[in-house]
């Protein structure tokens, strides 16, 4: 079996067409075997603008077996440094549930085909890390009238398993904000700075939310609009987890975007835990550029890079980012030696310090 999680490039989006109606064609073998998943992740679609009448929606996910590796298992908690035996039960079976979603063994080379709208699309093989990605191209009609897309994958006969994702559909005339949100620290209590508590709460302990951050992000959605999209320097293989507590929490859904992490070598987990500089920034724009026509709000916390990735960003950008807010966990000052300096070039009145959600003035959603 190929190697777990190697890194490989992105792989390109294509633009595809239907390739026939629901239940024409769909008698080609599957390749989903019986002991294989596919886990899709909530995407969202956007109106062309190079074809007005036609949307563009992303489809991505994986596919893996669900094989697990003691050795793989071990080494990464040895990696980790936390000792099972200072842990509660509790606290045990949630390292050993999250732990394996990083021992899976991931499938390449499977090109599925999905059922959406009533007609069957085929998507482009999986590459070494078991993902696959594409954009499908959409006449309106289909998406007219609905807030989201849902696609079932086409499986083998005999095969009564459901695996299904969602594309979701703002509005073509919506004029809400995108409102890119990072997690650790800023809507999930992670404690960052703090290497220990952070693999503790990443791997131990049930996820928590910073206070207040769910009821402001849904008055943002329900008063103005706004479109959610989630980008974090977690890696893929905690996605199931990170959506389950967005969903429970109460969190508005939104869009992903996440790190892939390379486990042929156990070791290289530090890039989990270090600097998330270059994705953050490239997810971030290309969200930016996919919807030219909102405004955007960034929202992050001063734990790590947020203040300068969002800096660079409002000066790239001066027309398109409209607001910054930035949870205050290190004890910064506007007029300090580091936002100050950071943010001489932007206008005070767009960004904003604040350490509690109710510090958020109302109209900051608009």
């Amino acid at each position: 079996m190929n190697p777990l999680f190697p890194a490989v490039a992105a792989i390109s989006a294509a633009v595809l067409v239907p390739v026939s109606p629901a239940g024409a064609g769909c008698c080609m073998i599957s390749p989903v075997k019986a002991d294989e998943t596919v886990l899709f992740f909530t995407t969202a679609a956007s109106p062309a603008e190079d074809q007005p009448g036609v949307w563009l929606a992303e489809v991505h996910g994986m596919i893996f077996e669900n094989e697990q590796s003691r050795l793989i298992g071990a080494l990464l908690r040895k990696m980790l440094g936390i000792e099972e035996a200072s842990l509660t039960a509790e606290d045990n079976v949630l390292l050993r549930q999250r732990l394996a979603l990083f021992t899976v063994d991931c499938e390449r080379g499977k090109a599925l085909r999905i059922v959406l709208g009533g007609q069957t699309f085929d998507l482009p093989a999986s590459g070494p890390n078991g993902h696959f990605r594409t954009t499908l191209r959409l006449p309106a009609s289909m998406v007219k009238g609905h807030r989201e897309l849902p696609f079932t994958a086409v499986l083998r006969p005999g095969d009564t398993r459901r695996f299904e994702g969602k594309i979701l559909l703002p509005a073509a005339d919506a004029a809400g904000p995108l409102v890119i949100s990072d997690l650790d620290d800023t809507i999930k209590l992670s404690e960052v700075r703090d290497r220990a508590q952070l693999r503790l709460n990443t791997f131990c302990r049930p996820f928590r939310a910073v206070p207040g951050m769910a009821p402001l992000y849904q008055r943002w959605q329900t008063v103005h609009h706004a479109q959610f999209h989630y980008v974090s320097g977690s890696p893929w293989q905690l996605y199931g987890p990170l959506e389950t507590f967005i969903r429970s929490e109460g969190f508005p859904e939104g869009t992903w975007h996440l790190k892939h992490l390379r486990l042929k070598d156990p070791s290289t987990l530090r890039t989990f835990l270090g600097p998330h500089h270059v994705h953050k920034t490239a997810g971030i724009r290309a969200i930016i550029e996919r919807w030219p026509r909102r405004a955007v709000i960034l929202v992050g916390d001063t734990g790590e890079q947020d203040p300068e990735i969002y800096a660079d960003l409002a000066q790239r950008y001066p027309d398109r980012i409209h607001r910054i807010l930035l949870r205050n966990v290190t004890g910064e000052t506007r007029p300090g030696p580091r936002l100050g300096v950071l943010f001489q070039n932007v206008p005070p009145e767009k960004w904003l310090l604040f350490e509690n959600a109710a510090e958020v003035p109302k109209g900051w959603g608009n």
